[in-house]
């Protein structure tokens, strides 16, 4: 059945059908349907793959509170959700994308980086690895909203910092 409702989401979703947004939107929130053991998990990773084709302002303050939660303990969740995120083409959307991304190389999900001086200190490795998937998705999602390929958080602060002011975000179609 959940895969009967998460195709028949998308074919909606498709089609910018706005109560199916309004929906989504507040499913976001929904404790019942993201519970991965009781819930419906699949469902809710359709929610955010859904939210994604709208690339809607109003869904952002629920997409921020998703990889707040789920950042370190589930990378489906996190990865649909910035991935959703980053569909709206705002410069506070890049603000937040370039703030988990520091988070995440602060915390040792990231690629290189060697010494550690505490990264990952008292992490799991499961978390670290759930965090080292967010990278991975905030980078190519910063690299689709604006057209850079940047591979790091301090090269990205700086392309950002000079180019922000007059930036236009390049057409998503």
């Amino acid at each position: 059945k959940d895969k009967i409702a998460v195709q028949a989401m998308r074919m909606t979703a498709n089609r910018k059908d706005p109560e199916l947004l309004k929906w989504l939107v507040t499913k976001l929130d929904d404790k019942d349907m993201r519970d991965v053991k009781d819930g419906h998990p699949e469902v809710y990773k359709g929610v955010l793959t859904c939210l994604a084709v709208y690339r809607s302002k109003t869904a952002l303050k629920g997409l921020v509170d998703v990889v707040k939660k789920y950042l370190s303990t589930n990378a489906d969740y996190t990865t649909l959700a910035i991935k959703a995120y980053g569909t709206v083409p705002e410069k506070a959307v890049v603000e937040q994308l370039l703030e988990w991304l520091e988070q995440t190389d602060a915390r040792g999900g990231g690629q290189g980086g060697g010494g550690g001086g505490g990264t990952g200190k008292g992490k799991s490795q499961a978390a670290m690895d759930n965090e080292a998937k967010a990278k991975t998705e905030i980078l190519a999602t910063l690299t689709t909203l604006t057209g850079q390929d940047i591979a790091d958080f301090a090269t990205w602060k700086t392309w950002w910092t000079a180019n922000s002011k007059g930036f236009t975000f390049p057409d998503p179609d």
